[in-house]
């Protein structure tokens, strides 16, 4: 437009300038020269300087920056924070480049700190956090970081014991959106004492923690943990995808003066943590216990988790809500799906856990007992396999077999071993890694990290469990763990195709009081259905419920309580399917000073032995159950055992009966065999000669007036 208005006529400066100066007007409407030309925008009626406009957004390369990656831009970017900051706050911009720092950058109120997508910040060698707030005492408020890019693989000093790559103390609405941060040393994004109203979401963190000079070894639980938030409040933590991490993907912790709560940790994917994947942890202080309050309120939903070698989800403290969460390990022996230490009114509902082993597989190479090198023939390996655990297997027909952990990955096929010298392994077998949970939910008090050690008021409803070594353990192994008001419903348990190693829903504690087992599913193959016994001398178990349960095949037993004072067992069917050498010998085991309960309306057709077992169990009812009137007691083991008040009986050891002792006239007793026992004709048994009685054998007797025991029949299986 000014080409159109013609050549100046004049050749002095002056002239130039005001020729320029009256096209400018006439193109803006008023003065560039004198500083005070104004736009204004389509559709406004507001004109603003040009100065006004360009200040809106603090460009670092106006202040200097050179974003070469060779240069040190620390004091440039300093420079237009401070330069925001003065101005009230603004949006600090970062074009295209690679950023170079060797100091923290502080940032103050109101600010916005962006930039391009090719925008990086990259560290030198120091171990710092990077970003952090001006005034960490007094505090800062409204700081935002939108689609920053981080890299600290430079770091080599490692001497800072807790830092972040984004560190924040004492600042109100803080948001970290569409970020992404690698290779930090410790934390990725550290919250640390008194954020609240935060929003931490989308971004994208990698390899936190992961550095040779850190590791497990140090014993440092709390640090290399993607988002770390302690004494953290109102806050949001969703859609993040975090991978390859050597502790926590959110670590969320509270003490009695740094309290935290009302956090939302919601659709995150998380794969690849050394540790447990989200935690949240009330801290003990010295000798005083932590109270499950410091850390409250929190939400834990719709996160997929995936490959953790510790659990899916550490759930600490009180009021939480885990929820709609999928933990899946293919290539990792993880923890549990959900676990708490202790906790008082929580939800744990409609969680999927899952183990699919043997995702990742190959053919193995061979490897000496003076190796530690091995090489995969196929299927190839990635840094993120570092301390995973494997295990190689020899040919058939020889070779041996090998179970260590991965140290480090020297190629794409080959990597070396934690522990191999001394083992042989010849090639031609298979490598693979044993990717198993331990359990799908486990509440267990007896953490020696939860001196309070107590669970109470918890719901864990609706849970599919799958492939698991167990499904839902709640309780510990004895100590002063205390249990109350627990509701376990609708859950589905199934290993899937490899057994279990613990039962369906063991519940074992020192005092359990108001446990309610409903409307779950259980199948284990080689453990009971559902489990409930006390843990330890003296154990105090009373007011169980246990209704309308499916537990099909199981070893031994579908439902078994054990020195149960008060417990309803109704309306339940357990029963096996697998036919011929059936495993599941009872639908009910009652032992060990089970009393004062009732046995109603429950179907245990199907099963081995028997429908119910009952051993010393007093001042309990058994009505409506199927097969009717079939329930079985276990006899001492020995010669003379007691068949009072009894018809049915299974045998225990091996030592030869000679009589059955508390009989009565007109008594009628069937007797079978659990394992190969004889019992002898003469004396007080009437028999038609000795029975060698072997697995599944049974003899009826009835008592005559002279006090004989008298054999009616026998039915010989083998």
């Amino acid at each position: 437009r000014i080409y159109q208005l013609g050549t100046p006529t004049g050749t002095s400066d002056a002239t130039t300038n005001a020729y320029v100066d009256g096209a400018i007007t006439d193109a803006l409407g008023t003065s560039f020269v004198t500083g005070a030309a104004s736009v204004t925008a389509t559709g406004s009626t507001t004109p603003r300087t040009i100065a006004d406009r360009w200040g809106q957004v603090f460009n670092v390369q106006d202040f200097g920056a050179l974003g070469t990656g060779g240069d040190n831009d620390t004091p440039a970017l300093q420079a237009t924070l401070d330069a925001c900051d003065a101005a009230g706050g603004g949006t600090v911009y970062l074009p295209e480049g690679d950023y170079l720092i060797n100091a923290a950058l502080t940032i103050g109120d109101n600010t916005c700190l962006t930039g391009e997508p090719t925008a990086w910040i990259k560290s030198s060698t120091q171990d710092i956090a990077y970003l952090t707030n001006k005034d960490t005492v007094n505090g800062n408020a409204n700081i935002r970081i939108d689609g920053l890019n981080l890299d600290l693989a430079a770091v080599a000093d490692h001497s800072l014991a807790d830092t972040g790559a984004v560190q924040f103390s004492n600042v109100s609405s803080l948001t970290v959106t569409g970020c992404r941060i690698l290779n930090s040393p410790r934390h990725a994004i550290f919250l640390r004492s008194t954020v609240e109203m935060y929003e931490i979401s989308n971004n994208y963190i990698y390899g936190s923690g992961m550095r040779p000079q850190y590791g497990p070894a140090e014993g440092l639980a709390n640090r290399g943990s993607a988002i770390y938030a302690e004494g953290s409040r109102r806050g949001v933590i969703q859609g993040n995808r975090i991978n390859n991490i050597w502790q926590m993907a959110v670590f969320l912790y509270g003490q009695s003066d740094s309290q935290s709560y009302g956090v939302s940790i919601l659709g995150n994917y998380i794969e690849n943590c050394r540790d447990n994947s989200i935690r949240l942890q009330p801290r003990t202080q010295g000798s005083v216990d932590w109270d499950p309050s410091w850390v409250r309120s929190c939400v834990v939903s719709g996160n997929v988790i995936v490959d953790g070698s510790g659990d899916g989800v550490r759930m600490n403290g009180s009021q939480h809500s885990v929820t709609g969460n999928t933990v899946t390990v293919k290539s990792v022996a993880g923890g549990s799906g959900i676990n708490s230490a202790g906790s008082e009114d929580c939800v744990i509902s409609g969680n999927v856990c899952v183990s699919e082993p043997n995702e990742r597989a190959g053919t193995d190479g061979s490897i000496n007992n003076t190796e530690t090198t091995f090489t995969s023939s196929t299927g190839n390996f990635t840094e993120e396999d570092i301390a995973k655990p494997i295990t190689v297997n020899g040919a058939a027909g020889g070779g041996g077999n090998l179970e260590t952990t991965i140290a480090s990955v020297n190629g794409s096929t080959s990597v070396e071993l934690a522990t191999a010298a001394g083992t042989t392994v010849v090639s031609g077998g298979t490598w693979f890694f044993p990717a198993k949970l331990t359990y799908g939910v486990r509440i267990r008090p007896d953490d020696p990290n939860a001196q309070n050690q107590r669970c109470r008021r918890v719901s864990i409803s609706g849970n599919s469990i799958r492939g698991t070594q167990g499904g839902i353990w709640l309780g510990g192994v004895g100590g002063d763990e205390v249990i109350e008001d627990v509701n376990i419903s609708g859950n589905f348990i199934d290993p899937t195709n490899e057994a279990f190693t613990g039962p369906g829903i063991n519940v074992k504690s020192s005092v359990a009081n108001r446990i309610s087992i409903t409307h779950n599913n259980v199948r284990t193959l080689t453990e009971e259905g559902i489990k409930v016994t006390g843990a330890g001398a003296g154990a105090s178990m009373s007011n169980i419920q246990v209704v309308g349960n499916t537990c099909w095949d199981n070893q031994v037993t579908g439902i078994l309580l054990n020195t149960v004072n008060g417990f309803d067992v109704s309306h339940n069917r357990c029963f096996d399917t697998r036919g011929g050498s059936a495993l599941q010998d009872y639908g009910l085991q009652l032992e060990a000073s089970c009393s004062n309960g009732t046995v109603l309306g429950n179907d245990f057709r199907g099963n081995d032995n028997s429908g119910i077992s009952s051993t010393g169990t007093t001042t309990t009812q058994f009505i409506g159950n199927l097969p009717e009137g079939e329930r079985v007691a276990t006899l001492a083991a020995n010669a003379t055992p007691s068949v009072a008040g009894g018809e049915l009986f299974l045998t225990n050891g091996t030592t030869a009966i000679t009589d059955f002792g508390d009989g009565v006239v007109g008594q009628t007793i069937t007797v079978k065999a659990k394992d190969g026992i004889t019992i002898t004709d003469g004396g007080d048994l009437e028999l038609a000669g000795d029975f060698a009685m072997t697995t599944g054998d049974t003899i009826q007797l009835a008592m005559l007036e002279t006090g004989v025991w008298s054999e009616i029949g026998r039915s010989d299986n083998g």
